[in-house]
């Protein structure tokens, strides 16, 4: 009986070692799987979002060129804060005028949809887009400051440029190379024409439009425009 008491005894100790030693393991498995894996896993828990950024929601080449960019001054020659589009029932007269009998419907109603352009002087594009975007129904004379000689020569001789800002207001542009960036705000009626200088020669340019918030809302890439006269 002494000799199967101390084996029991024995058996019974060495499974609580056993026990006692697979507890152990696995706490410090438990430990080791719940601690960061590097630096970087520690920054990332550590280092808040930083989702208020106005930079978080551009892709990198415009951040760097809000962050790095050359401040580029501008002219508003002319603005109307009041205006707002027409209807499209007041549109359709237009749409449905000779002048655009039989024009393709894609084409047509382009200039609706936009709230950007960039123009070149020619009149006759001028007035299509004034036409086809709904800015006609502004009081006449809106634009005549911006016919100014020397700037519509140096807008022919490409080196100025002219952009057509609708539903918001330009508050700043940066650029850097041929890329720009136009931070506006939108107020959801008025417009305004403003002219900046470009790059010497007529090099296209990219124009984004963002928004204080750090939204890219829209692009033009002249190579790609419909309006760039060159081909």
């Amino acid at each position: 009986m002494r000799i199967l008491s101390c084996d029991l005894i024995t058996r019974d100790m060495r499974y609580s070692l056993l026990r006692s030693l697979l507890i152990i393991a696995l706490w410090l498995f438990a430990s080791c799987s719940s601690k960061p894996s590097s630096v970087t896993e520690v920054e990332q828990r550590e280092t808040p979002s930083n989702t208020d950024s106005p930079l978080t929601h551009l892709s990198p080449a415009v951040a760097e060129i809000i962050a790095n960019g050359e401040h580029i001054p501008y002219e508003i020659c002319a603005q109307n804060l009041d205006w707002v589009r027409p209807s499209e029932e007041e549109q359709r007269s237009v749409w449905e005028s000779s002048r655009y009998s039989g024009v393709d419907q894609d084409v047509l109603k382009y200039p609706w949809d936009q709230d950007f352009f960039i123009t070149y002087g020619s009149a006759s594009i001028n007035y299509d887009i004034i036409n086809l975007s709904g800015l006609w129904t502004l009081p006449e004379g809106t634009r005549d400051p911006c016919f100014e000689e020397e700037n519509q020569d140096a807008i022919l001789k490409f080196k100025k440029a002219e952009i057509w800002v609708l539903n918001h207001s330009v508050t700043e542009i940066r650029r850097a190379s041929a890329k720009y960036a136009i931070i506006v705000e939108p107020i959801g009626r008025g417009v305004q024409f403003l002219h900046f200088y470009r790059l010497s020669g007529n090099m296209a340019l990219t124009l984004y439009f963002v928004t204080s918030d750090g939204s890219v809302i829209d692009h033009i890439n002249e190579t790609e425009y419909p309006y760039w006269p060159n081909p």
